[in-house]
């Protein structure tokens, strides 16, 4: 088999097929390299759509999905339930909510004394350091999670795809 097939077999096989027939497919357990494969051609291709007008975006929110459920399909491998996935979500937003609430009471201090900047720096300033670093906390920990082996095996989740 020429680089060429085989480079294309991988693309398919890891990336293509997914979309195909996984899209939504968040029951049973996925190998690490199916995961990382698929994650990693998606990253190269979002980088190449990037320059592109909103393409990149626009392929990003259709990527969310499948690696959505791909993500939650290696947690099962691991015999750990998807729901771990909120460990990015929850965090993430409330980080979000905290920020906005610190600009908006920035933009008020500004508008009351123009040396109010320091208000940036304030209680909001540190809620908001503490819901990043909480956050990063969560990343590492699904992250570390992600990269971990396979439960040998079956288990509740299905059977083990190194098996089959």
């Amino acid at each position: 088999m020429s680089e060429v097939n085989r480079q294309t077999n991988v693309i398919e096989k890891y990336f293509i097929n997914i979309f195909r027939y996984h899209f939504i497919d968040y029951q049973g357990r996925v190998r690490r390299k199916e995961f990382w494969l698929f994650f990693l051609f998606s990253f190269i291709t979002s980088v190449v759509l990037t320059p592109i007008a909103f393409l990149g975006a626009i392929f990003s929110i259709i990527v969310a999905v499948p690696m959505a459920c791909l993500a939650i399909r290696r947690l099962h491998d691991m015999g750990k339930s998807g729901f771990w996935l909120l460990l990015l979500v929850i965090p993430s937003v409330l980080s979000s909510l905290v920020f906005g609430i610190q600009l908006i009471s920035t933009a008020a201090a500004i508008g009351s004394d123009p040396d109010g900047f320091g208000a940036f720096f304030g209680i909001w300033g540190v809620a908001t350091l503490i819901f990043v670093l909480f956050t990063l906390a969560c990343f590492i920990k699904v992250l570390i999670m992600l990269c971990q082996d396979s439960q040998p095996g079956e288990n509740q989740y299905g059977s083990d795809p190194k098996g089959a």
